[in-house]
């Protein structure tokens, strides 16, 4: 029976003494919860875990090759953390900064028309 990510990270915190509810994401993971680690901080907590192997198709496309690899993972906490606000970087940007981040798509014609008709 294979053990997934979510209860490697959860053995983690039980063998470390840390709560069960203590938030310890990958970079990646706090990344899409609109969140970025703080510049110079270092991960205090490494875990080997699950890797989904990948890669490119004749067209480009990052696909998956179905097999899996162990690999050290940097775990990051709340305190390591910081939201991600428009004041931080610009109203445009932060904009165009997050369609890439939750789709994986490059923003097109269309995401900088829409602050050409507002005057941006």
């Amino acid at each position: 029976m294979a053990i997934t990510n979510k209860a490697i990270i959860e053995l983690y915190k039980a063998e470390n003494g840390l709560p069960v509810n203590y938030p310890l994401y990958t970079w990646a993971v706090w990344h899409n919860m609109g969140y970025r680690v703080r510049k110079g901080e270092k991960c205090k907590h490494r875990v080997q875990m699950w890797k989904m192997g990948t890669k490119k198709d004749g067209e480009g496309n990052i696909v998956n090759t179905g097999r899996c690899f162990h690999k050290t993972m940097s775990l990051f906490t709340i305190e390591q953390v910081e939201k991600i606000t428009a004041s931080k970087m610009g109203a445009v940007f932060f904009y165009l900064y997050m369609i890439y981040h939750t789709t994986r798509h490059k923003p097109t014609e269309a995401c900088y028309s829409r602050f050409k008709t507002i005057g941006v």
